[in-house]
């Protein structure tokens, strides 16, 4: 017997091997995010944050990350670059409401500072199914959410197009990470479709 996951939608889980409280506690120093007041996660104020000289080893990091599953499990024969990436703080009681991303391929996150009831990363598949069966257990073939529990250091790359949020945070403690995107760079596409970038 074979079950295929014909279709489905990869998602890159890994660790990185960081000093992220130390990381944390200077990027929080530097204020790169805005409350807001309706208990979603802070609004970020930079949008490129990985440039940071403080950063350069996780910026490095997270490219080899990207090579790992671009590369080497999805065979992609472009490269990706970091287009923009940005501080999510997460105080306690708030969350962040479903979304994706757009103008890039890939989107990804790496958890600095996380603890207990944080708030898990929650992925959803919103295609229509036709019907709503109950099942004796869920897995990953008849799920139609999956959660990530963040954890220091922890990479999650995933297709951008896939709608997730941040659950909210029951801890009373302060969740940051930093959240990026990837971008494919050099030949896309063939014919009277492709493009150079």
């Amino acid at each position: 017997m074979d079950i295929l996951p014909l279709f489905s939608k990869p998602i890159f889980v890994d660790y990185i091997n960081l000093d992220t409280k130390e990381l944390s506690e200077k990027l929080g120093k530097l204020n790169l995010t805005n409350p807001r007041n309706d208990n979603s996660s802070d609004q970020a104020n930079m949008y490129n944050v990985l440039d940071l000289d403080l950063c350069s080893y996780l910026k490095q990091s997270i490219l080899e990350s990207s090579i790992k599953f671009t590369k080497q499990e999805m065979k992609h024969k472009n490269d990706f670059r970091i287009t923009t990436s940005w501080i999510t703080n997460t105080l306690p009681n708030q969350k962040s409401e479903r979304h994706n991303h757009n103008n890039c391929y890939y989107s990804g996150v790496v958890y600095l500072d996380t603890c207990e009831s944080c708030g898990d990363l929650q992925f959803q598949d919103l295609s229509n199914k036709r019907f709503q069966l109950e099942f004796e257990e869920y897995n990953l073939y008849n799920s139609s959410s999956w959660n990530i529990k963040p954890r220091n250091g922890l990479i999650v790359i995933f297709p951008s197009e896939i709608f997730h949020k941040v659950l909210k945070n029951n801890s009373n403690r302060n969740r940051m990470s930093i959240a990026f995107n990837l971008f494919p760079v050099g030949h896309l596409g063939a014919y009277d479709s492709q493009v150079v970038v």
